[in-house]
C-alpha cells in the first residue's frame, strides 16, 4: 500500500542531476517484474492443480486437496520446497499404499511432476512473463543457486531482470539517435 511513498523516498536518495534517469529506470523495469511475479503465482496454480490431479483423481490419495496446496505453496521455497511437498505426499502415499504397484505410480506420478514444473511450465511461463528466452531462466536459476543458495534462486530472475532493463537503457543512450552518449 506503501510502494509509492517507498519508491519516492528511494528516488529521493538518487541525485537530483540522476533522478529523471532512475525514474525512467523504474517505469521500465516495473511492469517487467509485475508480470514475473504474476508468472510465479501461475506457477503456484499450475503446480497445485496438476498435484490435485496426480494425487487425488489418479493416484486417488485421501487429503490430496491439502496435499496439492501445499505443493502449490512449497513452489514458492527453491529447491527445500518441492522436496519437502515431494517427501510429504510420498510419506502419506506409502502410508495408503495397498501395493508396490502404488508406490512405484506415486514415484512415476512425482517425477512427472518435477519434470513438467521445473523443466517446461515454469520456465516457459516465467520466460514469457518477464520477455526472457526459458534457457536464460534456467540459468540463472541455476547460477543463483550456485552462487547464493537458496536466496540466489529466489534473486537470480529479478537481478536478471534489472540487468537487462539497465543495458537496454545504456544501449540506447549510446546509439546515434540516443541522447548523445554517455553523461559526464
Amino acid at each position: 500500500f506503501d510502494a509509492r511513498r517507498l519508491s519516492n523516498g528511494l528516488l529521493w536518495m538518487v541525485s537530483p542531476r540522476r533522478r529523471p534517469e532512475a525514474l525512467q529506470f523504474c517505469q521500465r523495469l516495473n511492469p517487467i517484474l509485475r508480470r514475473y511475479f504474476v508468472g510465479i503465482v501461475l506457477v503456484v496454480l499450475y503446480a497445485s492443480i496438476a498435484a490435485y490431479i496426480g494425487l487425488g483423481l489418479v493416484l486417488g490419495i485421501h487429503h490430496a486437496l491439502l496435499l496439492a496446496a501445499l505443493t502449490g505453496l512449497l513452489e514458492l521455497l527453491p529447491l527445500i520446497g518441492p522436496v519437502a511437498s515431494a517427501v510429504l505426499a510420498g510419506l502419506v502415499a506409502v502410508r495408503e499404499a495397498a501395493s508396490v504397484s502404488n508406490i512405484l505410480a506415486y514415484i512415476v506420478y512425482a517425477i512427472a511432476l518435477r519434470l513438467s514444473i521445473d523443466q517446461f511450465f515454469g520456465p516457459i511461463v516465467l520466460g514469457r512473463a518477464a520477455h526472457v528466452r526459458p534457457v536464460v531462466v534456467l540459468f540463472c536459476f541455476l547460477s543463483g543457486g550456485i552462487l547464493l543458495g537458496v536466496a540466489g534462486i529466489v534473486l537470480a530472475v529479478p537481478v536478471a531482470l534489472t540487468i537487462k532493463v539497465a543495458l537496454t537503457m545504456r544501449n540506447e543512450r549510446l546509439q546515434p539517435g540516443g541522447s548523445g552518449g554517455a553523461p559526464a
